[in-house]
């Protein structure tokens, strides 16, 4: 059973246990190397969603990567002036 990033099964242990004994080592290698490197796809995905939901609300990231609330100064109103 292959797990890719559309699927939203959960992963069973037992299942992917067995499963990955039966496997030739080379298989085997590849296998794990697929599954590292969907887990590493996933991680970058939700890291720049995240990234996209805070500067939405506000913020910016300083260069030691925590996340700070920008303040915005207030516009100014203008101010219309009648010709009475």
């Amino acid at each position: 059973m292959d797990k890719n990033l559309g699927n939203l099964q959960p992963l069973n242990e037992e299942n992917f246990f067995t499963e990955l004994d039966a496997l030739e080592e080379d298989s085997r290698k590849e296998k794990i190397q697929s599954i590292l490197q969907e887990r590493n796809d996933i991680l970058d995905s939700n890291r720049k969603l995240f990234a996209r939901t805070k500067e939405a609300e506000g913020f910016k990231q300083d260069d030691d990567g925590n996340w700070i609330k920008t303040i915005e100064p207030k516009a100014k109103k203008d101010s219309v002036k009648s010709d009475e």
